[in-house]
């Protein structure tokens, strides 16, 4: 892993000072991995500042690109910026960037993504108790399980969880 993440690092180095808008969007893909894998082998701190950077080259627009192009690239950052507040149990942070992702997804039309970063608000919804929680997790999971995504199975122990605690039992 360590190796992994020196790799993604240095690809990103060499990326950032090319100026060519395939050398921004390749900068902002190996940003987004190099946070995910710093989340999944516990640094979600470290996540949190990558994909904060990365969402700051969205905002920052890249020259030759359509807007709508960038917006996902930023809904991506604003998912991984909502899953690693809530890797650090920062639950009420979480919840905006995902719901913010979740927009740009179901606008775009594509469910594929829409359903994972719904997922991951309902998860960030049960945990606060919300009553969107529920209604969330089995729309997420509903959906997951139709496109045959492996996540559904994360989706329904979420559920089941929620359930067993008794809590976020409102209808989305």
């Amino acid at each position: 892993m360590e190796e992994a993440q020196a790799r993604l690092r240095e690809g990103a180095r060499c990326l950032a000072s090319q100026e060519s808008p395939q050398s921004r969007l390749a900068e902002l893909t190996m940003l987004n991995s190099l946070g995910t894998l710093l989340r999944q082998t516990g640094r979600p701190a470290e996540a949190l500042e990558i994909h904060r950077r990365s969402e700051g080259i969205c905002r920052a627009r890249v020259p030759g690109r359509t807007e709508e192009v960038i917006a996902l690239y930023q809904a991506v950052a604003r998912q991984q910026i909502g899953n690693d507040l809530a890797a650090l149990k920062r639950w009420h942070e979480a919840e905006a960037p995902l719901r913010q992702a979740l927009a740009v997804f179901d606008a775009a039309q594509m469910p594929i993504w829409s359903e994972q970063a719904r997922l991951d608000l309902g998860q960030v919804l049960g945990a606060l108790g919300h009553p969107e929680a529920r209604g969330t997790l089995l729309s997420a999971r509903d959906a997951l399980a139709a496109l045959r995504n492996p996540r559904q199975a994360e989706a329904a122990e979420a559920l089941a969880a929620l359930d067993e605690a008794g809590t976020g039992t409102g209808t989305a």
